[in-house]
């Protein structure tokens, strides 16, 4: 005979396995201030879910110019600090926008 303890021990099976817990993986950030011909940078570099290095490159009025490589090669490290994130292009985002 089914009762009524054995019911609500089935559902509560059935929900545990339902249930799904996202782990929250923190993606260490580099951040750099960096000089390069007499002009101040922010730096931040990553390795990205698809294990591809990202860098954005920031400069001294909050424009995005990630495409000037040679601050990176070329320019002086004035400090480094390493950052966990668990979203490290919202993180870097919002370093942009609260620069503005």
């Amino acid at each position: 005979m089914i009762t009524q303890k054995m019911i609500i021990v089935v559902l509560l099976l059935n929900f545990k396995t339902e249930i799904k817990m996202k782990a929250i993986v923190n993606t260490k950030v580099i951040e750099k201030a960096i000089s390069y011909n007499g002009d101040s940078y922010m730096v931040w570099e990553y390795t990205n879910d698809n294990k591809n290095k990202e860098i954005a490159i920031m400069d001294s009025t909050g424009y995005d110019v990630s495409l000037m490589t040679e601050v990176i090669e070329d320019g002086d490290v004035d400090s480094e600090v390493h950052i966990l994130s668990p979203d490290p292009e919202e993180y870097i985002h919002e370093q942009f926008i609260n620069f503005k």
